[in-house]
């Protein structure tokens, strides 16, 4: 048994081991094919006897980084050198997972005792073979979270909440007698009033105990409570991207929140099926740097803007040389040329009811301003205001064509074809648009420059990895839409293509590229 223990029945104060990564690298093969990269040359050391939280998005590699640390796996590249403590005694990590087992057919202080004996084969025996201080040392740990008096109790027969699951959890794990600790979202499943309570606990252990103490949280409030440095780990692959330790400045509650929110951004997107196969690639890739909010019409795009609920927004750059009037008080500014078709098949299309063979002019059905209204001023300038109706939806002017309200529509067909029925579908006439209007159906990410002065750096990091994500995007689906990568895009949006594209849909000036203010100029890493 460790030095750490002393006769009476309580431990002496640990002076904890220090931890070192040096270039460390960590990617995971993906079903899709290529792989996940996790962490790239990361640098990170963690001090004895420290307490240190991370925060960070889904899938950064905050668990990950644990497990690597506990030496449940190993780096593809790079060293993790965890130093031996200056008393002299070896000691095992100990982590501790959200979800923590237990073994309902033994004991509560049977199932402490587990990690406590790790060479009894005959683990039925539990902490009843183990030297009396194990015992003295199961008993004082569960005195200290709360479940003193329960040794003898076996998990289904007491119907443990998740408060006291967590609470065994906690002490099956400082029993082992562990250096560093490693608590990964020990809390998560709590209610607020017992996670406060155990807050207070680890950290009072943490003081009491020393050691070296690492967490990993979504929670700004409980790292802010528990540790002594807090650490933003970016998206998969990214690093670090704030350590109160090495800060110049530190971040407040305020701050903190809004840097994680920076690191997982909400773009409002319409029901085109190009956002599709780049959606699908994320998801394969493992990207949580941004999330699309799909099948919004252009007026619930700009609604979300103003709202705050989306950071940015996909459109058309018909629907911005359309809305332009109604988009100055958002000043948005264009980040990104996200896509542009490369075949009239995944366009926008006019949907005909039959009877429309037999009309010299077309009644219209449109939702309203924007991409749609933009087309068929291209195509039938006479056609407003006299022969144009609006509807609520894009979904409403698909169905209300099929049922006879009117001529026509513009709809995108993969849309259409999943709203209408298979008879409605066959019975519609399906007309492609002509290549001089859908050479020009660029997808543009815009941004409101407010956002842009509170997400910082974090749009020019979102920008790349969207567009690492397109470029990833299988050739078949490839073939039918053009995503430009980082750089082209940069390009286009300063070389005058896309001004061009802008005035062939009427509008006075581009929107969102002025001089000294392009993607460039934003802090990308």
């Amino acid at each position: 048994m460790s030095s750490h223990w002393l006769a009476g029945g309580s431990p002496s104060r640990r002076k904890g081991t220090a931890i070192s990564l040096s270039g460390v690298s960590k990617q995971y093969p993906l079903p899709g094919g290529g792989n996940l990269v996790v962490f790239s040359k990361l640098d990170l050391r963690i001090d004895a006897g420290s307490f240190t939280a991370f925060l960070g998005p889904s899938g950064c590699g905050k668990s990950t980084l644990l497990r690597l640390i506990s030496g449940l796996e190993l780096p593809d590249s790079g060293t993790i050198s965890v130093e031996t403590a200056s008393d002299g005694v070896g000691r095992r990590a100990g982590l501790m997972h959200q979800r923590f087992p237990t073994l309902p057919w033994l004991t509560v202080a049977e199932n402490v005792g587990l990690g406590m004996n790790p060479e009894n084969n005959n683990i039925a025996q539990g902490i009843r073979t183990a030297a009396p201080i194990a015992q003295e040392r199961a008993n004082y740990y569960l005195g200290r979270v709360g479940l003193f008096g329960w040794q003898d109790a076996r998990p289904p027969e007491l119907d443990l909440s998740g408060g006291m699951l967590q609470r065994l959890a906690l002490a099956s794990t400082l029993a082992m007698d562990p250096d560093p600790v490693l608590l990964d979202e020990p809390l998560g499943a709590l209610d607020a009033l017992t996670r406060r309570e155990l807050q207070s606990l680890i950290r009072e252990l943490h003081e009491t105990e020393g050691g070296t103490y690492l967490i990993v949280t979504h929670d700004v409030d409980e790292a802010l409570a528990v540790a002594d440095r807090v650490v933003v780990l970016g998206p998969a692959g990214i690093g670090v991207l704030y350590d109160s330790q090495t800060a110049s400045r530190p971040l407040d509650r305020e701050s903190l929140v809004r840097l994680l929110r920076s690191t997982h951004l909400t773009f409002a997107a319409g029901t085109w099926s190009g956002y599709v196969p780049v959606q699908k690639t994320s998801m394969r890739q493992g990207t949580k740097a941004y999330e699309f909010w799909p099948g919004l019409s252009d007026e619930d795009r700009l609604t979300a803007l103003r709202s705050g609920r989306a950071h940015g927004a996909f459109l058309t750059i018909q629907a911005l040389a359309t809305l332009e009037h109604r988009l100055q008080d958002l000043d948005l500014k264009v980040v990104h040329a996200f896509s542009r078709p490369t075949t009239s098949a995944i366009c926008e299309h006019v949907l005909l009811h039959p009877r429309a063979r037999s009309r010299s002019s077309l009644q219209w059905l449109l939702p309203g301003d924007g991409l749609e209204a933009a087309i068929v001023r291209r195509l039938d300038p006479t056609a407003f205001p006299s022969r144009v109706a609006m509807k609520d939806s894009r979904s409403a002017c698909i169905a209300a064509v099929a049922d006879g309200e009117a001529d026509a529509c513009i709809a995108d067909l993969g849309f259409a074809r999943r709203l209408l029925s298979m008879w409605q579908w066959f019975r519609l006439e399906r007309r492609p648009l002509p290549a001089t209007i859908w050479q020009d159906l660029w997808t543009l990410l815009v941004i409101p420059q407010a956002q842009i002065e509170i997400l910082g750096d974090a749009v020019g990091r979102t920008v790349r990895r969207l567009a690492r994500d397109a470029a990833a995007v299988p050739a078949v689906a490839a073939a039918k839409v053009h995503y430009p990568s980082f750089e082209e895009s940069q390009r286009l949006l300063r070389d005058g293509v896309l001004h061009e594209a802008f005035r062939n849909w009427n509008g006075r000036c581009f929107p969102a590229v002025q001089d000294g203010d392009s993607l460039g100029e934003i802090r990308a890493k």
